[in-house]
């Protein structure tokens, strides 16, 4: 079912121009020391960025994501002043809350927590870097990106770095984007699919093209050794006798 955009989140995005937009959501983040405000701000974004991929407004989406990164990741450094035992580790002496205990009082879920923290433990360079890209990542990447870059840590970012690692984060994300075609497709059916299709020529054009580099994927895992279905995995590769072989 299509999501609607509610009518006050219509409005502000009917009426300002997105890079003011933008510009003017860094600041108030920036500054933002309630953790319940940042959370609204990650909801409202990660709204927008939903009708934006919806009404194939690309621009819109990538916006919202970055807005949503951010708040993210200033809910993630609001947690860092608790740490799990309770003991407060900002200014004030005498703060006796958890991380979690902080966090559900926000209203932020366990999932949500540690992605916020997660987000908030990237260099700030590669942060920046990331989501001023021309397709930042979401916050579920994001969330994994010290993982996926397990390296040592350079003292200067270089261009070539963020090469390295825009690459393995782009690759996890052509995974998880067949794996989750693969779950929708099965829930609705392709028939459904195919219709939605007929009446978007652009987004049917990427989707023949998305198909073209399936079947290349597809060939690489053969080449690489990984045959291309399970079933066909467990038979066995021909074996040529003596006398065939001559």
């Amino acid at each position: 079912m299509e999501q609607r955009l509610p009518a006050e989140l219509a409005n502000l995005v009917n009426t300002a121009q997105l890079p003011q937009l933008y510009e003017h959501a860094k600041a108030a983040l920036a500054e933002c020391e309630k953790l319940d405000e940042c959370a609204e701000w990650a909801d409202k974004a990660a709204a927008i960025a939903s009708y934006a991929r919806q009404a194939d407004n690309l621009e819109l989406e990538n916006y919202a994501r970055r807005i949503r990164a951010r708040a993210v990741r200033r809910c993630g450094e609001l947690l860092r002043a608790f740490d799990a035992r309770g003991r407060g580790k900002s200014e004030a002496p005498l703060v006796f809350k958890s991380r979690t205990a902080v966090a559900q009082e926000a209203g932020l879920t366990e999932y949500k927590r540690r992605t916020a923290v997660n987000i908030a433990d990237i260099p700030i360079d590669e942060f920046d870097a990331a989501i001023e890209s021309k397709r930042p990542p979401g916050t579920t990447l994001l969330a994994q990106w010290n993982k996926l870059n397990q390296r040592e840590r350079m003292r200067g970012v270089t261009e070539r770095s963020l090469a390295e690692v825009f690459k393995s984060v782009h690759a996890a994300r052509a995974a998880e984007g067949i794996l989750e075609f693969e779950k929708n497709a099965d829930a609705c059916g392709v028939e459904v699919v195919v219709e939605i299709l007929r009446g978007h020529a652009q987004k049917l054009e990427r989707v023949r093209r998305g198909i073209g580099l399936a079947f290349r994927l597809n060939a690489a895992l053969e080449n690489s050794g990984l045959r291309g279905t399970p079933m066909l995995r467990q038979i066995p590769e021909p074996q040529l006798d003596q006398g065939s072989a001559k």
